[in-house]
């Protein structure tokens, strides 16, 4: 029905039987339903391909990037939150400098993790304070990206990057995590 192969297209009718599907999880048809809204609403195609990317779709990495070229990075920001919650640290994922590099790669690369560039700059910051380059990295891509995009990006990505560094903060304190990183841990 999406694309009219072996039925007439009907791309209302087809989205009507997706819609269901990619709501309780289907990462297929969350990639179909992102394909067939990606010109048409890039907003809801962002956030079809958010959760088909965090499944493990194929593809949908490559789409989520294409779409953020669409949107204003505000609008990102916000799709993102709107899947992933606000930045806070995920149990577990503090145990080493390697989970906390993993946590941060997921979280902007959007594998594995539904891509949210506050909870990867939280991760980042850690990272990052910990020495770690690649978490470096992350942080100055997602700096570039906003700078890149204007004003309004920028004043968004302030806010958002405010909430994770007070996140960051209360995981470094409260959990010690300069001496538990330090030690190897």
């Amino acid at each position: 029905l999406l694309s009219g192969e072996g039925a007439p297209r009907d791309r209302a009718a087809g989205m009507a039987l997706l819609t269901p599907l990619a709501g309780a999880g289907d990462a297929g048809a969350a990639m179909a339903l992102a394909r067939t809204q990606q010109d048409a609403d890039p907003g809801a195609a962002y956030g079809w391909a958010l959760q088909a990317a965090a499944a493990g779709e194929a593809g949908a990495g490559a789409l989520l990037d294409r779409l953020e070229r669409a949107l204003p990075f505000e609008r990102v920001l916000a799709l993102q939150t709107e899947q992933a919650g606000t930045a806070e640290t995920a149990p577990g994922a503090l145990g080493s400098l390697a989970q906390i590099r993993s946590a941060a790669v997921a979280r902007f690369s959007g594998r594995g993790q539904s891509r949210a560039y506050g909870q990867a700059a939280l991760f980042a910051m850690l990272g990052s304070a910990a020495g770690d380059a690649e978490c470096a990295d992350i942080l100055a891509e997602i700096d570039e990206r906003a700078r890149l995009a204007g004003p309004a990006a920028r004043a968004a990505w302030a806010e958002a990057e405010a909430a994770a560094s007070a996140a960051a903060m209360a995981a470094w304190l409260e959990q010690d995590l300069p001496a538990r990183l330090a030690g190897g841990e």
